[in-house]
This record gives C-alpha cells, sequence and structure tokens, in this order.
C-alpha cells in the first residue's frame, strides 16, 4: 500500500513537471531594458528555468545568454505604447500664423492664472502683440499641464498649471492671438533623474550636474527623442499650431570636461542636433505644425557651434523659424565694437541680425523659406529697460529686414505703455545704428586714396546713433552682477535677478531659461510664482564676445495690473 502511494505521487509530479515542459511555463522572452516597465523576469524564474535545463542536459547547467536585468533602483522604463495618450486631447482648430509675429514669453502660471491672463490679453487689445510663447514644458522638466501620456505620468513630470488648456486655446482664437507652444528639451532633470541611464554622466561616477546642480538629458538618446516629440505632438493635438523647442543643445556651463554622453557615437555635437531637428520636423510636419528654435545670439555672429551644437547654417536647414536671443545685456564689452552692447541696443540688435542675414541668403535656406525671429530684451539688468529701448530694438530689427520679434521676460511682466500699437509700428523709422566696427583702417591705403573718400561714406550703413540709449544711467540691478556674467564665458545665461535687485523688472534670465525653474502655483489673490533660478553659461563663446543667452527662466511674479510694473 505504501509503495504504491509512493508511486502515485511519483507519477503525478512527473505528469506535472511534464505539463510545464510542455506548456512552456519558463520559457523566456527577449526583454528590452528600454522599452519594458522593469524586471518582467524574477530572478526565482531564471532559476528555476536554469534547473530545468540542467536537468535536461543530464545535470550540468547550460550555459544561457540571459536578458540583462535593469537595476533594482526604481526606476521608470517605457514602452512604445506610453508615447501615446490615454485619449486624445480635446481639438482646438489652431490659429493661422499672422504675416508677422510680435510675441511675448508667457510662464505657465501666468498663463493658468485668470488675473494675469486677462492682463496679457488687454496687452495683445492695447499694442501690437500679437502672439504669446507659452510653457508646456519649461527647464524644470515638468508639463504645465495634466498630460494624457503614459510616460509623463509614470515619471510624475507635470504640474497643472493650465488646468484647461483648450478653453485657453480658444480664447486665443477668439481675439486671434498666434499661440506658441515652448519646450524645453535637454535640460530635464525629471527625466535624468528618473531615468539615470539616459542623463548626461560623470567620468567620474554618477550623474553629470550643472552649476546649478541640475542635471540633463544626453542629446544623443534615440529615447529621449521620443518622450520629448510626444508631448510635442500632444501640444499640436490640443491645437498648438507651432511648437519652439528650446535648449535644443549640450550643456555649456559646469565642469564640462567631466561630461560623458554614453548614447554618443561618431556624430559631433552639431550633427546631433541637427539630426534631432530633422527628425523632429518629419514627425511634426504631417501635423500641420511649424518648428521653430531657440538659438544663442553669438550664433548669428559666430561661424562655428560655440561648443553648444548650435550651427545657424546648420539648424537653418533643419527646422522653419530660427529665434536667436539677442539680448544686449547679454553680449560683452566690446562685441561688435561697442564700448556697453547693454546700452546701445539699436546697434547691438543690428549688428547680430545682420551677421545672420548676410549668412543666411548664401544659402539654400532663404529659398526655402527660414524666418528669423528673434528673442528681445524685455528685462533690465544694468541698464533700465522702457519704452525707449524697447523700440529700439525694434527699429533695429526691421532696419536688418526681420520684422517678427519675440519679447522676453522671465515673470512675464509686460508694461503695454512699453510697446507700440499698429499705427505706431507702422510710422517706426529705421535708421542705421551706432558706432562701425574699427576694422578695416582704410587711411592707410595710399594706392586707393581716390576711392577711400567714397567708400567710407557707403561701407556700413552703421555711422549713426539713432537712439538716445546713452542716457540710461539708472542701474536697478548691482553692478556686480553685470560683471558675474561676462565672467562666465559661455553664452547661456540665465541669472534669475531677485525682484529685490532690479528696480525695473527683475529679471536677469538665459534667453532658453537656463537654471532651475521653480515655479510656485498661483493662488489667485496676490498670485505669486517662485522665481526661477536660472544658469549662467560657461562654455567658451568666441573670441572676445561673452553671451549670456538663454533666458527663459521665470522669475517671481506678484499678482498685479501688468502695466503697473515699470520694469519690462
Amino acid at each position: 500500500m505504501r509503495n504504491q502511494y509512493t508511486c502515485r505521487k511519483l507519477m503525478i509530479r512527473l505528469l506535472i513537471i511534464l505539463i510545464i515542459l510542455n506548456l512552456n511555463l519558463f520559457r523566456l522572452e527577449p526583454v528590452s531594458v528600454s522599452q519594458s516597465e522593469g524586471p518582467l523576469i524574477s530572478l526565482e524564474r531564471i532559476s528555476a528555468f536554469r534547473e530545468v535545463m540542467a536537468h535536461q542536459a543530464g545535470g550540468e547547467e547550460e550555459q544561457l545568454e540571459l536578458p540583462a536585468l535593469p537595476p533594482a533602483t526604481g526606476q521608470v522604463f517605457f514602452s512604445s505604447q506610453d508615447y501615446e495618450p490615454v485619449s486624445p486631447p480635446r481639438r482646438v482648430e489652431p490659429v493661422p500664423l499672422p504675416p508677422q509675429v510680435r510675441g511675448v514669453y508667457v510662464t505657465g502660471w501666468t498663463a493658468g492664472s485668470p488675473a494675469r491672463f486677462s492682463a496679457l490679453l488687454e496687452l495683445a487689445e492695447k499694442t501690437c502683440i500679437n502672439s504669446l510663447v507659452i510653457d508646456i514644458k519649461d527647464d524644470t522638466g515638468l508639463a504645465s499641464y495634466y498630460s494624457g501620456l503614459p510616460a509623463v505620468r509614470k515619471l510624475g513630470a507635470w504640474e497643472e498649471k493650465l488646468r484647461d488648456p483648450q478653453k485657453m486655446l480658444a480664447t486665443l482664437k477668439q481675439r486671434g492671438i498666434y499661440p506658441i507652444a515652448r519646450l524645453v528639451l535637454f535640460k530635464d532633470p525629471v527625466l535624468a533623474r528618473k531615468r539615470p541611464d539616459l542623463a548626461v554622466q560623470n567620468v567620474k561616477g554618477g550623474i553629470w550636474v550643472d552649476n546649478k546642480g541640475l542635471a540633463w538629458v544626453d542629446p544623443n538618446s534615440r529615447e529621449v527623442w521620443e518622450y520629448n516629440i510626444a508631448i510635442a505632438k500632444e501640444a499640436a493635438a490640443m491645437g498648438f499650431p507651432e511648437i519652439q523647442f528650446d535648449y535644443v543643445r549640450f550643456p555649456s556651463d559646469g565642469r564640462l570636461e567631466n561630461c560623458l554622453y554614453s548614447h554618443g557615437g561618431e556624430k559631433t555635437k552639431p550633427e546631433v542636433i541637427e539630426d534631432f531637428l530633422r527628425y523632429a520636423r518629419e514627425q511634426l510636419e504631417p501635423l500641420g505644425v511649424l518648428v521653430s528654435v531657440d538659438l544663442f545670439g553669438l550664433v548669428c555672429s559666430d561661424p562655428g557651434h560655440i561648443g553648444i551644437g548650435q550651427n545657424l547654417e546648420g539648424v537653418a536647414g533643419t527646422t522653419d523659424i530660427l529665434s536667436p536671443m539677442v539680448y544686449p545685456s547679454h553680449y560683452y564689452p566690446g562685441t561688435y565694437g561697442l564700448a556697453d552692447p547693454d546700452r546701445q541696443p539699436y546697434a547691438t540688435v543690428y549688428r547680430s541680425l545682420t551677421d545672420a542675414q548676410k549668412r543666411l541668403a548664401r544659402g539654400e535656406w532663404l529659398v526655402r523659406g527660414v524666418r528669423l525671429r528673434p528673442w528681445l530684451q524685455a528685462f533690465s539688468i544694468k541698464a533700465k529697460y522702457g519704452r525707449e529701448e524697447v523700440l529700439a530694438q525694434i527699429k533695429a530689427a526691421r532696419a536688418a529686414g526681420v520684422d517678427d520679434w519675440l519679447f522676453w521676460n522671465a515673470g512675464s511682466r509686460y508694461n503695454p505703455a512699453h510697446y507700440p500699437d499698429e499705427e505706431e509700428l507702422a510710422a517706426l523709422a529705421t535708421v542705421p545704428p551706432g558706432p562701425p566696427r574699427q576694422e578695416e583702417p582704410l587711411a592707410e591705403d595710399p594706392a586707393t586714396e581716390g576711392q577711400l573718400t567714397e567708400e567710407p561714406a557707403t561701407e556700413d550703413p552703421l555711422t549713426e546713433e539713432p537712439v538716445t540709449e546713452e542716457p540710461l544711467t539708472e542701474e536697478p540691478a548691482t553692478e556686480g552682477q553685470l560683471t558675474e556674467e561676462p565672467a562666465t564665458e559661455e553664452p547661456l545665461t540665465e541669472e534669475p535677478v531677485t525682484e529685490e535687485s532690479l528696480a525695473e523688472d527683475p529679471v536677469t534670465e538665459e534667453i532658453s531659461m537656463e537654471g532651475p525653474a521653480t515655479e510656485e502655483p498661483l493662488v489667485e489673490g496676490p498670485l505669486t510664482e517662485e522665481p526661477v533660478t536660472e544658469e549662467t553659461s560657461t562654455e567658451g563663446p568666441a573670441a572676445g564676445e561673452l553671451l549670456v543667452e538663454e533666458p527663459l527662466t521665470e522669475e517671481p511674479v506678484t499678482e498685479g495690473p501688468l502695466a503697473d510694473e515699470p520694469g519690462d
């Protein structure tokens, strides 16, 4: 009886083993770490599989190539489905592109605040402003709305500043205001921390961080591309007719010699940036969406890529609109032969845009129709910027053949009195800017003396000082700030200035918002936005020119009528 019981148990066990083997319950499927949510195969399961295989091989464990398991760090991994929204967003019919785009930058908190958003609508009604550049993902790495993308939700990479983006878009459409979605790319501390495998690595170990302690993602990573393109597509599906990419570059400040790009290959930095923009355009063009790109202002005049991968001609061949940040305050003294570019906004903007126009006219870009739409300065650092300085920059752009422009203020504070209305804009006269470059001492050439008397008159139309910027003697910001920025040799300059330091509009920034932009939700009442700590670029600008470019950082803003703010 006992033998029968033992035999029955053995037969049952054998039958169970045979059933398990036939059903392939321990069969391994190849798993892509970059496309899975984590270790789909447990260590116990692998151990059981090895035991079965060892038994079949006669007691010796067979050497197998097992899939690598993701490190047990609690990382989030994406599948292709994570780049598709859970449900398509409600769409608002896009506003057509105006003949000339004249816009201002708007933070997520500002766009989501009824009082402050109403002030922006009033600005557009009273002036020639017809466009708003609105953050949908800023340099904190957070989307400004509740995203329907599983990838964004897995990271927790959103903050509901815009509670109803479609309602906002419908309001803008009703008023004929052209909306542009601003999306910060490779400066993304959230994605870098949650997915350290996608971050810029430190050759000494761990994740590389910039001078502000912020992590960046590797511009070479295709997965980083897909993640951001998914957000851009979601914005397009809502009804944004244009996506503006910012921080489309490699890091510019910090211990750059320690940067390790583990996803990189043989391509140069400019090739990587241009490949991304080409891919973005391929993905977004079928949706009827334009692609614009923010660039350092120095890129207009530097024939290289200033160490960050931005080359003017290269980028022009891959996108629809170029937006160089030609803030006069971000140019080092002596640039373009100007003693103080910050106090000579006309000459600074004119020379920068003229350089860009000349370069673009030499290639296929002009034929292809790429548009130049610069970022201009609506904040004060050393020189106080008000109506005269705003008008000087608009005149300079027009003199350089550029009718599109955007004004940047990190706190989105714009005084309507500083901006012309349509009639005033049409009446603005353009005159040549200040002192010409002292490069060619023509008087020293005796052989062509007769010609020299004629050429100086027509060589460069920049001989008059059309603007009265010199009388700007107010220095709302401490002198230390300006000397500090030129010291950091790089064109990225987002140095958020605290409100107290600037009598006008405390916005020391970078064009693309370098620095941790920590925004505080606005509470209706005195709505306040937490100041954004912007970064200063420290990579090498071209000889003698220091640009602190990229001011897309948000400054704290106290709720109130924007027209009362004197510092725009």
